[in-house]
This record gives C-alpha cells, structure tokens and sequence, in this order.
C-alpha cells in the first residue's frame, strides 16, 4: 500500500465517521458524547492514578535506597565487629601465655634485685665494720687527748700585750706558777 492509499483511505474514514454522526438521532450522538467524555474522565483518573502511583514508587525507590545505604553501613560496622571480636579472642587466647611469660619476667627480675642488694649489702656492712674500727680508734684517740688536755686544761696561761710591753702569767689550779714581763726600747724619734 503506497502512502497516498493510506491517507486517502484514513480520509475515507473520517468522512464516513462525520457523515455517521450527521445521520444519527440526538439522543445517539448525547450517547457517544457522554461515553467519550466518561471515557475521557476515566482517562484522567486513570492519568492521575498512574501518576500516583509513579510518584509512590520513586519515593519507595528512594526509601528503598536510603535502606539499602543502612544495611551495607549496618554490614560495614558488623564487619568491623567481628575484626574486633577476633582481636579480642586472640588476646583472650594469648593471655595465659603473656601472664606467664610476664611471671617468669618478674621473677627474674626480682631475683637479680635481690641478689644485688644482697651484694650491696654484703659491701656495705664491710664497710660499716671498717669505718666502725675507724671510728673506735679515733674515739681512743679522743679519749687520749682529752685526758692530755684534761692535765693541761688545769694550767692557765695568759697575756698582756701592750705598746712597749709583753707580760704573762702561768696558773695551776688557781695558783701562781709563774710571771714575766718583756718590754722593748722606745720609740726613736728622727
């Protein structure tokens, strides 16, 4: 069928459809009219419905998104769980083994301070020793001297010193043992 045909045969029609109507009675054509225009209504309704219906489903979309958002952070923290929950075991796991590596460490260790404060000790009470003899044998010293000093605390000596003149006494047990005076020349005049 060439174009022309089907153009010709489409006018046709809408001159047989327009001569139909010019034909029909008016209560037929109000009929045609009524049925287009509650035809027309459902349309609308129907234009509206599914446009309700499009709106609803883009934002069901967009809450079906944002859930699908929620579920894979939900599944990135659930992750992140379970790495922590390993950690966890493997420490849990390890930790008889750290204590009694730790235990074996202290031990040690307390056993190395004891020994050298031991040492330390041993060293110090050698040295306590020799400085308590030291210390003994200068309190005999002392106790010499202050006996030598004691004798000689009994004598009394003193001084009178003066311009041209030096003049002393000696006194034992608040008794004159003996007195002197010194006395230089003058003063020269020139």
């Amino acid at each position: 069928m060439t174009p022309e045909n089907h153009i010709g045969q489409r006018l046709d029609g809408f001159f047989y459809t327009v001569v139909s109507l010019l034909i029909m009675s008016p209560d037929s054509i109000v009929t045609i009219i009524t049925g287009v225009l509650q035809a027309g209504g459902l349309a609308v309704f129907l234009l509206l419905l599914l446009r309700g219906i499009s709106a609803r489903l883009k934002s069901l979309e967009t809450v079906v998104e944002a859930q699908r958002t929620a579920i894979e952070s939900v599944q990135v923290r659930a992750n992140e769980a379970e790495k922590i929950a390993s950690l966890y075991k493997s420490l849990i796991g390890e930790l008889p083994e750290l204590l009694q590596k730790q235990k074996e460490l202290t031990e040690g260790i307390k056993d190395d301070i004891i020994k050298t404060q031991a040492s330390l000790l041993q060293s110090k009470d050698e040295e306590l020793k020799r400085l308590t003899e030291e210390s003994l044998m200068r309190l005999r010293t002392l106790e010499i001297a202050q006996k030598v000093l004691k004798d000689k605390a009994d004598l009394v000596i003193g001084f009178d010193i003066g311009i041209s003149s030096i003049g002393w006494a000696a006194l034992r047990n608040d008794k004159l043992i003996d007195l002197g005076v010194r006395t230089f020349g003058g003063k020269k005049e020139g």
